[in-house]
């Protein structure tokens, strides 16, 4: 028996061979496809549930927070001021025109109680009675007008007394 030969150069019918394409039908795409979209919109669905689930459970989790309790403010009692008479020290002015109006003046804030060691003439014509105070008695302003009030009915407080010694202004107007 004899062997028989082969050509090892010789191309091989393997080489030949077309490869055929199967061709899927139409239905088994159609399956596929609703598979990957089903795959793809339940994997979303899964999603969005776990992180709302997340959102709601953190914020309605309650925290451990040490609730800092402040001791409640003891009431302290504010101090009455009340008014000293003989820490105001007034100066008097006429400032109505009518002559002996600053005396008169003078006289009637002496009688209440209070020192006044200067009178004399305001510069211009003033309607009504003002009052000046310095920084020392402001905090007695309220007290100084009550009781100013019964004799000057119409005072009213005016500003800051700047460019005198004494602690209070009274100019009496028209």
């Amino acid at each position: 028996m004899d062997i028989p030969q082969i050509d090892k150069k010789a191309k091989l019918k393997i080489d030949d061979v077309v490869p055929m394409v199967e061709e899927i039908p139409l239905s088994e795409k159609k399956s596929i496809l609703m598979f990957v979209m089903g795959t793809v919109v339940m994997i979303l669905v899964v999603t969005v549930v776990l992180v709302v689930g997340y959102v709601f459970i953190n914020q309605t989790k309650p925290k451990n927070e040490v609730a800092v309790v402040s001791p409640s403010p003891v009431p302290t009692e504010v101090p009455k001021i009340t008014l000293d008479k003989s820490a105001v020290v007034f100066e008097v002015l006429n400032g109505s025109g009518v002559k002996g109006a600053g005396a008169a003046g003078r006289s009637k804030i002496q009688a209440l109680g209070y020192e006044v060691p200067m009178m004399g003439n305001a510069t211009g014509k003033h309607v009504g009675t003002e009052l000046y105070l310095s920084d020392s008695v402001i905090l007695q302003k309220e007290l100084l007008l009550d009781d100013l009030k019964a004799d000057y009915p119409n005072i009213v407080y005016v500003g800051e007394l700047k460019d005198s010694t004494v602690s209070a202004r009274l100019i009496i107007g028209k």
